[in-house]
């Protein structure tokens, strides 16, 4: 510990807003992540003017300055080796105005405590993180967090009206207040042009624009939020929203002005179950136009990992795997039944090289049960694009090619809405297979080992 640090910072902080011991450096060493910095030394400010104090005794000795309210990140934000500046205590303010369609917050409050207020009136705030209980509006604000119901329509970015915040040379700003605007380009000329001059390349380059638009449409909280210089024309106003998601370091969030949204009093959830992953996805677009809030994917892994707890319900445990590779001994069981009631000549069956998994395990087993019998791998076109060079041909005629494509869509109704099931996809590989073998068209298949039987004169 640096003996001219902690003399300086007790100069201004009492004994109860300012932690050096060991034991309490420690204490604040880590976070929800797994990184682990050692502060040189932890405060604990009431006020604006104590923020703008600390910026200043930082630049002096030379350290940095953590923010740190909740600390629910999972990707160390709020630990430091330099000061650690926890606003969890002294930063409570929650202000309901215009009957709930605003909120006044600052730092130190979690978001279910600003929920918890605005319910009376029917009210919640855009972000929903699953940390809510715990996470607090100054973390909030500085992950642009979201959540699973509030997307990017209602994350905080979108949700700010207004914001106050101090800049590391101890300059505040309110974009609630009308002169700030003016002052920011009379006190920071330099910060005032550098954004301006940002905005102008950005708005100049086309492709930049469309690319940026396109690029949050989508969660994207990976550095600062440059959308702002698309959304937003005066550099104070772009200054305020790349904040949102900043991580602390563009300046201290000292309070905020958010939009809230209707909280609506009747709530239902729904537990839709689907054969594959490709179904639950391609059933998205229909359940968005329900008006559902929020879909979550859940596979049949993420929900053994669950199912052993007591709030699980029972028949989670009862649900069939879904996939061949988790029934493999009920797969070959199937099989050998089949063997054990027939004796084939030729076995068709998927080949080993088949992206699907299913498939693959069927190609897996059906050599270890028709050992006696030709076994022919057929190919099955799909977008993972897995074909091979076959080994095996079979002329078609025209007719009995198109009379195949109609037992497949007829055989297989489920997947008639795959953007690429058409005729043309199987009449098409038909003719490529057929061109190989000097034919119009050909059923092309691999295979591994077959055995000619009969004598040498």
């Amino acid at each position: 510990m640096t003996d001219s640090l902690v003399a300086r910072l007790e100069q201004y902080f009492p004994a109860a807003r300012l932690k050096t011991r060991l034991i309490d450096r420690h204490a604040y060493s880590s976070d929800a992540s797994f990184y682990t910095l050692v502060p040189r030394a932890i405060v604990f400010p009431e006020t604006v003017e104590e923020i703008k104090l600390l910026f200043r005794l930082a630049a002096d000795l030379g350290t940095s300055l953590t923010f740190r309210t909740g600390g629910t990140s999972l990707s160390g934000q709020s630990v430091t080796d330099g000061i650690l500046v926890d606003v969890s205590k002294h930063w409570p303010l929650v202000r309901v105005e215009d009957g709930g369609l605003r909120v006044r917050v600052q730092p130190g409050v979690t978001g279910a405590v600003v929920n918890h207020v605005l319910r009376s009136y029917g009210r919640k705030i855009g972000p929903d993180p699953a940390s809510i209980n715990a996470a607090m509006i100054g973390g909030i604000l500085s992950n642009n967090s979201s959540g699973m119901c509030c997307g990017v329509v209602d994350n905080s970015y979108h949700t700010l009206l207004h914001v106050r915040f101090v800049l590391a040379d101890g300059s505040v700003f309110d974009t609630e207040v009308p002169g700030d605007y003016a002052r920011f380009e009379q006190s920071r000329p330099d910060l005032f042009a550098g954004i301006a001059a940002l905005r102008r390349r950005v708005m100049e380059d086309a492709s930049l624009v469309a690319r940026i638009k396109e690029k949050y449409k989508i969660k994207n909280t990976v550095g600062y939020g440059i959308n702002a210089f698309v959304d937003y024309e005066h550099p104070l106003d772009i200054l305020a929203h790349l904040l949102i998601g900043a991580e602390g370091t563009l300046g201290f969030i000292a309070e905020a002005v958010l939009r809230t949204l209707p909280d609506k009093p009747l709530k239902s959830a729904a537990l839709l179950f689907f054969d594959s992953p490709r179904s639950a996805c391609d059933a998205v677009p229909a359940l968005r136009d329900t008006g559902a809030e929020a879909l979550e994917f859940m596979d049949r892994a993420a929900l053994r990992s669950i199912e052993h707890l007591a709030i699980a319900p029972s028949f989670l445990r009862e649900l069939p795997e879904g996939r061949f590779p988790a029934i493999w001994a009920e797969v070959k069981e199937v099989l050998e039944q089949t063997a054990g009631d027939c004796s084939p000549d030729i076995v068709l069956a998927p080949g080993s090289q088949d992206a699907h998994q299913d498939h693959r395990t069927v190609a897996e087993i059906v050599p270890t049960v028709f050992r006696d019998q030709l076994y022919l791998a057929y190919e099955i076109p799909k977008w993972d694009g897995d074909m091979t060079r076959p080994s095996v041909y079979f002329p078609l005629t025209a007719e009995i090619a198109r009379r195949k494509v109609e037992l497949l869509h007829k055989s297989f109704p489920s997947q008639r809405s795959r953007d690429w099931w058409d005729d043309e996809v199987f009449l098409g590989l038909a003719r490529l297979r057929g061109m190989e073998c000097r034919a119009t068209y050909a059923e092309s298949f691999h295979c591994g080992k077959f055995t000619l039987r009969g004598g040498i004169s």
